[in-house]
């Protein structure tokens, strides 16, 4: 049994609380938020110690989620990894490119687990579309939120599209070549809203819409292979298939199928609808952290990953024009 614990309990922290309470292989001994007032409701909430110092709380876990502001991740890290304890660090890994490098650096030499919560990678419509993308060729990616005041540290690039930026580097396997980017600020000193095109050396081109300030949410990404289509609806966890197909040829996709016409003579289009599972995509992040705290493997997220997906938001916010 893993003892773990949550630093930063507002509303992210909150539901790791709740996450690592369900979950197996893990007890949940305490919280710790600078706010002293919502440490002790939380821990009340959840039935755990209220610890009064960072120190005290890092005495007693083996494993933590760090869910404070963005700003606050490395320093936070740093001590956890210091007392040589297994993180869970929501996303971003860290606010800068040479914080990440230290923290992933000083993770190794513990040899402690860094997961980054790219919870994205968890959902079953995107784990369910994975085994059919095949060298993309186009990826179109929008991610549109209302305003909720939350995150407002860090840019709509660090807040949202870091999702996306994520799952298009684990689809195509690279980094990109060339970006271009812009994005203008509304509500927050930062960009509120942002449109970046990226250029991979493949061949396959990115683009992706992040919003803060939207009055529709939308959380959806198509991609575009050579013979192939797949469309992922994030928010209601669907996703749709269409395969060019022979004729001639029985199709065995373990998936329900429907075949029409595709205006090629002896080709068709197979549509599937993949079955997608009911799955809390927390409780299945958080789960993998534990496994690979137990087994000694790999996370789904691990370090690298954050790190990677970091470097391409960074220079996507250098080019971003000044707010006026």
């Amino acid at each position: 049994m893993i003892k773990t614990a949550v630093i930063g309990v507002g509303h992210l922290g909150s539901l790791h609380c709740k996450a690592y309470k369900e979950i197996e292989g893990s007890r949940l001994v305490g919280i710790y938020d600078i706010d002293k007032n919502k440490s002790k409701d939380t821990a009340d909430r959840f039935n755990v110690q209220s610890f009064k110092s960072l120190k005290e709380l890092l005495e007693n876990c083996d494993a933590v989620s760090i869910a404070t502001p963005t700003t606050e991740h490395f320093k936070t890290g740093i001590c956890a990894v210091q007392a040589h304890k297994h993180i869970l660090m929501e996303k971003p890994i860290t606010a800068t490119i040479d914080e990440a490098e230290e923290l992933l650096s000083a993770a190794e030499k513990e040899r402690v687990v860094l997961q980054v919560g790219h919870i994205e990678r968890f959902n079953p419509a995107f784990k369910a579309a994975r085994d059919y993308v095949d060298k993309p060729l186009f990826i179109e990616a929008h991610r549109l939120t209302q305003f909720a005041g939350r995150g407002t540290e860090v840019d709509v690039i660090l807040d949202l599209m870091i999702h996306d930026i994520d799952l298009i580097l684990k689809l195509v396997g690279e980094e990109p070549g060339e970006i271009r980017s812009a994005g203008a600020p509304v509500l927050t000193k930062t960009s509120d809203i942002a449109n970046v095109r990226l250029e991979f050396p493949s061949g396959c081109t990115a683009n992706i819409t992040a919003s803060r300030i939207s009055a529709h949410p939308m959380r959806k990404m198509r991609i575009f292979q050579k013979a192939g289509y797949i469309a992922i609806d994030f928010a209601d966890r669907k996703t749709e298939i269409y395969l060019l197909a022979e004729d001639d040829k029985h199709s065995d996709h373990p998936a329900p199928i429907f075949r029409i016409p595709s205006g090629t003579k002896g080709k068709s289009i197979d549509i599937l609808y993949p079955d997608i599972p009911k799955k809390d995509m927390l409780q299945e992040e958080i789960r993998n952290f534990i496994l690979s705290i137990e087994q000694g493997i790999k996370p789904e997220v691990d370090g690298n990953d954050g790190l990677r997906a970091l470097k391409v938001a960074i220079k996507i916010i250098e080019m971003l024009p000044e707010p006026p």
